[in-house]
């Protein structure tokens, strides 16, 4: 399994699950400061990977409030269902904490298609919103190095794996954020 596979497959967890209902400070990622990326920015890049997607417009999975709506994105997306499980993403942004969920799964999806500049934006965009998610962080670190900036991977990846010691739910994040950060100090 390729370092890119590891973090390109949906996280168990979503990122709304990660906002404090509150409005606490999001959970310490060990980070100075996230990326600031504009909505407009976060906007273009949704509209870039749905275009790569290109969902169905016959389709229709309109999410429900209340409803646990990432976790049939999960569902839809384990089924192969790509192009359903990415228009319901895009229309997730509207709803309460919506948006943090469409930009993880998106910038999961951007990655797959190796389009690394959304993934960038949209989990960046994730971490704005307050979401700490380990899984946005790898995909930083990931698109970091794909971009040849070790020392910026290395900072997303340990910020990752920092995260996903906190939940046993996060231990492919774990794992995956670990096996790249032995792999980069090997090499």
């Amino acid at each position: 399994m390729s370092d890119l596979a590891i973090f390109s497959a949906m996280p168990e967890v979503g990122a709304s699950d990660l906002l404090d209902k509150n409005g606490a400070a999001p959970a310490h990622t060990g980070l100075a400061q996230a990326e600031r990326v504009d909505v407009a920015a976060a906007e273009a890049a949704r509209n870039s990977v749905l275009a790569s997607i290109a969902p169905d417009p016959a389709i229709v999975r309109e999410p429900r409030s209340g409803e646990d709506n990432y976790a049939h994105v999960i569902q839809l997306d384990q089924q192969g269902q790509m192009k359903e499980a990415a228009d319901m993403l895009s229309r997730l942004v509207s709803m309460p904490g919506g948006e943090a969920d469409a930009c993880l799964g998106l910038a999961v999806f951007a990655l797959r298609l190796k389009d690394f500049q959304s993934a960038q934006v949209l989990a960046a965009r994730c971490l704005d919103l307050g979401a700490r998610h380990p899984r946005a962080c790898s995909i930083l670190g990931m698109v970091a190095l794909h971009s040849g900036n070790g020392s910026a991977a290395r900072t997303y990846l340990a910020a990752a794996a920092r995260i996903a010691r906190i939940d046993p739910s996060f231990s492919t994040d774990l794992r995956g954020a670990q096996r790249v950060l032995l792999k980069m100090h090997v090499n």
